[in-house]
């Protein structure tokens, strides 16, 4: 099912040629750690279509664990000017991590956040997002082939620099 969301957006990015395409270098900070990574999103009109690969530093630097988390979202810009744009964010991202090898344990967590993303500038913008909702912890244990899942709360704040190719 996250396959199908993940290339529903790509596809869409791809074949709609008209539009602005923006790279991204970002910092942000969820629940659990962290993260740096990069972002591509796709300006059609007043919709923003955002995909990004980010990295956990402090599970893969610090505990020497790989943690990717990949996100894609939706924002619509609401209020603009010359030079910001303002407006509601969706994003659904999920992230994982091996935390032992004998027995193989695996954490895995998905987040459904909806919040705010604000930009500002021209070719080079400053942009941030806050988002919270719901996240999805799961434990996978391959000794005993158990699955746990737990519900709490997320968030997700992002601080990068944007540049429209």
């Amino acid at each position: 099912m996250r396959f199908l969301v993940v290339l529903s957006f790509v596809l869409n990015a791809v074949f709609c040629s008209f539009g602005q395409h923006h790279l991204s270098l970002l910092a942000g900070r969820n629940r659990l750690d962290y993260l740096g990574g990069f972002q591509y999103s796709f300006h059609q009109k007043q919709h923003v279509y955002i995909g990004g690969v980010e990295l956990g530093i402090t599970r893969t630097f610090g505990q020497r664990r790989m943690n990717p988390r990949i996100s894609v979202g939706y924002g619509f810009d609401c209020i603009s000017a010359e030079k910001w744009l303002l407006g509601p964010s969706f994003q659904f991202a999920s992230s994982g991590v091996v935390i032992s090898k004998q027995p193989q344990t695996i954490v895995y967590s998905n987040e459904y956040l909806a919040g705010y993303f604000f930009e500002f500038g021209d070719r080079l913008k400053l942009a941030h997002q806050m988002v919270f909702g719901a996240m999805t912890e799961g434990f996978k244990n391959q000794f005993n082939q158990e699955k746990e899942l737990f519900w709490s709360s997320g968030y997700y704040a992002s601080l990068g620099i944007k540049y429209r190719l």
